[in-house]
Protein backbone atom coordinates (compact mmCIF):
# COMPACT_ATOMS: atom_id res chain seq x y z
CA UNK A 1 0.00 0.00 0.00
CA UNK A 2 2.87 2.31 0.69
CA UNK A 3 4.69 1.32 -2.57
CA UNK A 4 1.63 2.86 -4.17
CA UNK A 5 0.84 5.98 -2.30
CA UNK A 6 4.72 6.92 -2.72
CA UNK A 7 4.14 6.26 -6.69
CA UNK A 8 1.19 7.80 -6.53
CA UNK A 9 2.82 11.24 -5.42
CA UNK A 10 5.43 10.80 -7.42
CA UNK A 11 3.57 10.37 -10.87
CA UNK A 12 1.18 12.78 -9.31
CA UNK A 13 3.75 15.83 -8.94
CA UNK A 14 4.95 14.83 -12.68
CA UNK A 15 1.62 15.21 -13.91
CA UNK A 16 1.42 18.56 -11.83
CA UNK A 17 4.57 20.26 -13.49
CA UNK A 18 2.81 19.35 -16.88
CA UNK A 19 0.09 21.06 -16.02
CA UNK A 20 2.08 24.32 -14.86
CA UNK A 21 3.04 25.79 -18.17
CA UNK A 22 6.00 27.62 -16.76
CA UNK A 23 7.53 24.25 -15.01
CA UNK A 24 6.94 22.80 -17.87
CA UNK A 25 8.95 24.85 -19.89
CA UNK A 26 11.59 24.06 -17.54
CA UNK A 27 11.85 20.65 -18.67
CA UNK A 28 14.89 19.41 -20.54
CA UNK A 29 13.88 18.81 -24.05
CA UNK A 30 13.92 15.29 -24.49
CA UNK A 31 11.79 15.19 -21.10
CA UNK A 32 8.99 17.43 -22.98
CA UNK A 33 9.46 15.30 -26.17
CA UNK A 34 8.68 12.40 -24.12
CA UNK A 35 5.50 13.05 -21.73
CA UNK A 36 3.31 11.48 -24.01
CA UNK A 37 4.93 8.53 -23.86
CA UNK A 38 5.16 8.95 -20.08
CA UNK A 39 1.65 10.02 -19.49
CA UNK A 40 0.31 6.52 -21.72
CA UNK A 41 2.46 4.52 -19.23
CA UNK A 42 0.83 5.68 -16.34
CA UNK A 43 -2.63 5.42 -17.47
CA UNK A 44 -1.66 1.87 -18.54
CA UNK A 45 -0.11 1.37 -15.04
CA UNK A 46 -2.72 2.93 -12.93
CA UNK A 47 -5.30 0.48 -15.09
CA UNK A 48 -3.14 -2.28 -14.57
CA UNK A 49 -2.53 -2.34 -11.24
CA UNK A 50 -6.26 -1.45 -10.01
CA UNK A 51 -7.30 -4.86 -10.88
CA UNK A 52 -7.86 -7.31 -8.11
CA UNK A 53 -4.84 -9.51 -7.18
CA UNK A 54 -4.84 -13.00 -8.25
CA UNK A 55 -6.59 -15.37 -6.12
CA UNK A 56 -3.71 -18.07 -6.50
CA UNK A 57 -1.35 -15.74 -5.03
CA UNK A 58 -3.52 -14.05 -2.75
CA UNK A 59 -4.77 -17.12 -1.13
CA UNK A 60 -9.02 -16.44 -1.14
CA UNK A 61 -11.57 -16.45 -3.76
CA UNK A 62 -13.65 -13.49 -4.59
CA UNK A 63 -16.40 -14.96 -5.68
CA UNK A 64 -17.30 -15.50 -1.68
CA UNK A 65 -18.56 -12.51 -0.32
CA UNK A 66 -19.17 -13.48 2.60
CA UNK A 67 -15.57 -14.70 3.75
CA UNK A 68 -13.87 -12.78 6.27
CA UNK A 69 -10.17 -12.73 4.30
CA UNK A 70 -11.53 -12.00 0.94
CA UNK A 71 -13.50 -9.07 2.49
CA UNK A 72 -10.72 -7.83 4.20
CA UNK A 73 -8.83 -8.34 0.63
CA UNK A 74 -11.34 -6.87 -0.79
CA UNK A 75 -11.12 -3.67 1.39
CA UNK A 76 -7.27 -3.20 0.63
CA UNK A 77 -7.97 -3.79 -2.68
CA UNK A 78 -10.61 -0.88 -3.29
CA UNK A 79 -8.29 1.48 -0.97
CA UNK A 80 -5.74 1.08 -3.68
CA UNK A 81 -7.87 1.49 -6.15
CA UNK A 82 -9.22 4.68 -4.75
CA UNK A 83 -5.51 6.35 -4.89
CA UNK A 84 -4.76 5.21 -7.95
CA UNK A 85 -8.29 6.94 -9.66
CA UNK A 86 -6.86 10.50 -8.05
CA UNK A 87 -3.84 9.87 -10.12
CA UNK A 88 -5.86 8.59 -13.73
CA UNK A 89 -8.45 11.68 -13.27
CA UNK A 90 -5.09 14.07 -12.88
CA UNK A 91 -4.07 12.57 -16.55
CA UNK A 92 -7.50 12.22 -18.13
CA UNK A 93 -7.96 16.48 -16.89
CA UNK A 94 -4.43 16.99 -18.75
CA UNK A 95 -4.75 14.84 -21.93
CA UNK A 96 -8.90 13.14 -21.92
CA UNK A 97 -7.38 11.67 -25.46
CA UNK A 98 -5.08 9.42 -23.79
CA UNK A 99 -7.30 8.32 -21.12
CA UNK A 100 -9.89 7.50 -23.55
CA UNK A 101 -7.07 6.01 -25.65
CA UNK A 102 -6.22 3.61 -22.59
CA UNK A 103 -9.33 2.73 -21.58
CA UNK A 104 -10.31 1.63 -25.10
CA UNK A 105 -6.82 -0.47 -25.14
CA UNK A 106 -7.79 -2.07 -21.63
CA UNK A 107 -11.45 -3.35 -23.04
CA UNK A 108 -10.00 -4.42 -26.24
CA UNK A 109 -7.83 -6.91 -23.72
CA UNK A 110 -10.66 -7.18 -21.72
CA UNK A 111 -12.85 -8.44 -24.70
CA UNK A 112 -10.27 -10.36 -26.73
CA UNK A 113 -10.67 -14.29 -25.97
CA UNK A 114 -7.84 -14.34 -24.49
CA UNK A 115 -8.54 -12.13 -21.86
CA UNK A 116 -11.63 -13.56 -20.89
CA UNK A 117 -10.18 -16.34 -18.82
CA UNK A 118 -9.15 -13.79 -16.16
CA UNK A 119 -12.45 -11.74 -14.21
CA UNK A 120 -9.88 -9.34 -12.91
CA UNK A 121 -9.09 -8.05 -16.73
CA UNK A 122 -12.06 -7.75 -17.88
CA UNK A 123 -13.24 -6.04 -14.01
CA UNK A 124 -10.55 -3.71 -14.02
CA UNK A 125 -11.46 -2.44 -17.83
CA UNK A 126 -15.08 -1.90 -16.42
CA UNK A 127 -13.81 0.23 -13.45
CA UNK A 128 -11.61 2.13 -16.12
CA UNK A 129 -14.80 2.80 -18.25
CA UNK A 130 -16.53 4.24 -15.60
CA UNK A 131 -14.29 6.23 -14.07
CA UNK A 132 -12.91 8.07 -17.38
CA UNK A 133 -16.98 9.23 -17.55
CA UNK A 134 -16.39 11.47 -14.29
CA UNK A 135 -16.95 14.81 -15.34
CA UNK A 136 -16.28 14.24 -18.86
CA UNK A 137 -17.96 16.93 -21.75
CA UNK A 138 -19.58 13.84 -23.34
CA UNK A 139 -22.80 12.57 -25.14
CA UNK A 140 -22.98 9.46 -23.29
CA UNK A 141 -22.94 11.60 -19.55
CA UNK A 142 -24.57 15.25 -20.59
CA UNK A 143 -27.55 15.85 -22.57
CA UNK A 144 -27.37 17.53 -25.21
CA UNK A 145 -24.06 16.86 -26.14
CA UNK A 146 -23.48 15.42 -29.83
CA UNK A 147 -19.97 14.45 -29.37
CA UNK A 148 -19.39 10.88 -27.56
CA UNK A 149 -15.83 9.58 -27.82
CA UNK A 150 -17.45 7.45 -24.31
CA UNK A 151 -20.60 6.51 -26.15
CA UNK A 152 -18.57 4.86 -29.17
CA UNK A 153 -16.02 2.77 -25.57
CA UNK A 154 -20.04 1.75 -24.56
CA UNK A 155 -20.85 0.62 -27.81
CA UNK A 156 -18.02 -1.00 -27.91
CA UNK A 157 -18.33 -2.86 -24.64
CA UNK A 158 -21.94 -3.73 -25.32
CA UNK A 159 -21.82 -5.62 -28.27
CA UNK A 160 -19.20 -7.72 -27.55
CA UNK A 161 -20.84 -8.92 -24.07
CA UNK A 162 -22.89 -11.62 -25.23
CA UNK A 163 -19.73 -13.00 -26.38
CA UNK A 164 -17.93 -12.87 -22.91
CA UNK A 165 -20.84 -14.36 -21.74
CA UNK A 166 -20.65 -17.50 -23.92
CA UNK A 167 -17.12 -18.16 -23.67
CA UNK A 168 -16.81 -17.05 -20.41
CA UNK A 169 -20.29 -17.24 -18.28
CA UNK A 170 -18.25 -17.53 -14.82
CA UNK A 171 -16.59 -14.27 -15.87
CA UNK A 172 -19.73 -12.25 -16.65
CA UNK A 173 -21.54 -13.56 -13.76
CA UNK A 174 -18.93 -12.87 -11.41
CA UNK A 175 -19.85 -11.06 -8.47
CA UNK A 176 -17.61 -8.42 -8.91
CA UNK A 177 -17.73 -8.34 -12.52
CA UNK A 178 -21.30 -7.95 -13.13
CA UNK A 179 -22.07 -5.31 -11.13
CA UNK A 180 -19.18 -3.50 -12.93
CA UNK A 181 -20.76 -3.37 -15.92
CA UNK A 182 -24.53 -2.75 -14.53
CA UNK A 183 -22.77 0.84 -12.88
CA UNK A 184 -21.72 1.38 -16.73
CA UNK A 185 -25.47 0.72 -17.82
CA UNK A 186 -25.88 3.31 -15.50
CA UNK A 187 -23.64 5.75 -15.95
CA UNK A 188 -23.97 5.81 -19.51
CA UNK A 189 -27.41 5.22 -20.50
CA UNK A 190 -27.63 8.52 -22.61
CA UNK A 191 -25.80 6.45 -25.39
CA UNK A 192 -27.69 3.35 -24.89
CA UNK A 193 -30.66 5.69 -25.48
CA UNK A 194 -29.34 6.95 -28.36
CA UNK A 195 -28.03 3.61 -29.41
CA UNK A 196 -31.29 1.22 -29.94
CA UNK A 197 -29.49 -2.05 -30.83
CA UNK A 198 -27.37 -1.77 -27.08
CA UNK A 199 -30.45 -1.99 -25.16
CA UNK A 200 -31.29 -5.86 -25.58
CA UNK A 201 -27.88 -6.15 -23.78
CA UNK A 202 -27.74 -4.12 -21.69
CA UNK A 203 -31.36 -5.17 -20.41
CA UNK A 204 -30.58 -8.61 -20.63
CA UNK A 205 -27.69 -8.12 -17.98
CA UNK A 206 -30.12 -6.52 -15.62
CA UNK A 207 -32.42 -9.64 -15.85
CA UNK A 208 -29.55 -12.14 -15.67
CA UNK A 209 -31.11 -14.62 -13.27
CA UNK A 210 -27.62 -15.96 -12.59
CA UNK A 211 -26.36 -12.73 -10.75
CA UNK A 212 -29.44 -13.06 -8.63
CA UNK A 213 -27.71 -15.10 -5.97
CA UNK A 214 -25.46 -11.81 -4.96
CA UNK A 215 -27.46 -8.71 -6.39
CA UNK A 216 -31.28 -7.52 -5.83
CA UNK A 217 -32.24 -7.74 -9.07
CA UNK A 218 -35.49 -5.97 -8.48
CA UNK A 219 -33.26 -2.71 -7.28
CA UNK A 220 -30.99 -2.84 -10.15
CA UNK A 221 -33.89 -3.71 -12.56
CA UNK A 222 -35.83 -0.03 -10.49
CA UNK A 223 -32.42 1.78 -11.34
CA UNK A 224 -32.50 1.10 -14.75
CA UNK A 225 -36.30 2.02 -15.26
CA UNK A 226 -35.24 5.70 -13.75
CA UNK A 227 -32.95 5.66 -16.40
CA UNK A 228 -34.76 4.36 -19.46
CA UNK A 229 -38.36 3.98 -18.28
CA UNK A 230 -38.94 8.24 -18.01
CA UNK A 231 -41.64 10.01 -20.56
CA UNK A 232 -38.53 11.00 -22.41
CA UNK A 233 -37.21 7.54 -24.13
CA UNK A 234 -39.41 5.87 -26.72
CA UNK A 235 -42.09 3.84 -26.15
CA UNK A 236 -39.74 0.76 -27.51
CA UNK A 237 -37.27 1.72 -24.37
CA UNK A 238 -39.76 2.44 -21.81
CA UNK A 239 -41.12 -1.10 -22.48
CA UNK A 240 -38.19 -2.81 -21.95
CA UNK A 241 -37.62 -1.17 -18.98
CA UNK A 242 -40.83 -2.20 -17.75
CA UNK A 243 -39.96 -5.70 -18.72
CA UNK A 244 -37.46 -5.45 -16.72
CA UNK A 245 -38.89 -4.48 -13.50
CA UNK A 246 -41.70 -6.62 -14.15
CA UNK A 247 -39.41 -9.82 -14.57
CA UNK A 248 -37.30 -8.78 -11.69
CA UNK A 249 -40.42 -8.30 -9.45
CA UNK A 250 -41.76 -11.72 -10.38
CA UNK A 251 -38.40 -13.62 -10.09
Amino acid sequence: MYDIVFCVQLATAYVNRLKDSHAARLMPPSSASNAEGTLRAILDAVIARSSFPDEAVAGVDFSDGDDKYTKELEGESIASRQELAVLFRGVARLAPALALGAVRNALAAALAPAGMSRWQTVEAALAALHLVGEGAHDGAVKPGVEESPLGELVEMLLSRWDVVGSNSPRVATHRLVAPALLEICVRYHLAIERRPALLQPALSAFMDTRVSSFLSSYVWAIRMTSCFGNRACGTPTRRLADACVTSSAGS
